[in-house]
């Protein structure tokens, strides 16, 4: 997944664990990122925001040059939502890919799912 052109909204990588229903704004930590790192910031945000209270997570709390330097794809300048997906599975979540449209979005926001979208 490359950050450098954005065009059309494309695939929802989805990432549970318990959330109250009804949740309106999350409060997702904010990680910067560097050139072409915005899956990693992303990974590490959404695992920030699930820290608290998941029990069977596998993985220390990840940075964003952590998972840089694991996960990122020269070639593709970026990280494969499959590959954030994975790293987060190995993590102890229960990450989804998925294509789909705004209101599928603003469903998980609603249930206070943070999402990480991939745009083509």
């Amino acid at each position: 997944m490359s950050c450098g052109r954005l065009s059309s909204f494309g695939v929802l990588l989805l990432v549970f664990a318990t959330a109250p229903a009804g949740a309106e704004r999350l409060r997702v930590p904010f990680f910067t990122q560097e050139r072409n790192g915005c899956g990693a910031a992303s990974v590490s945000m959404v695992w920030r925001y699930w820290s608290e209270g998941l029990p069977g997570r596998t993985l220390a709390e990840p940075s964003p040059e952590e998972v840089y330097r694991q996960l990122y794809n020269p070639a593709a300048k970026g990280i494969a939502l499959a590959g954030m997906r994975d790293y987060l599975e190995e993590g102890g979540f229960r990450a989804y890919t998925l294509r789909g449209e705004w209101p599928d979005l603003e469903q998980q926001l609603a249930k206070g799912r943070p999402v990480i979208v991939g745009l083509k």
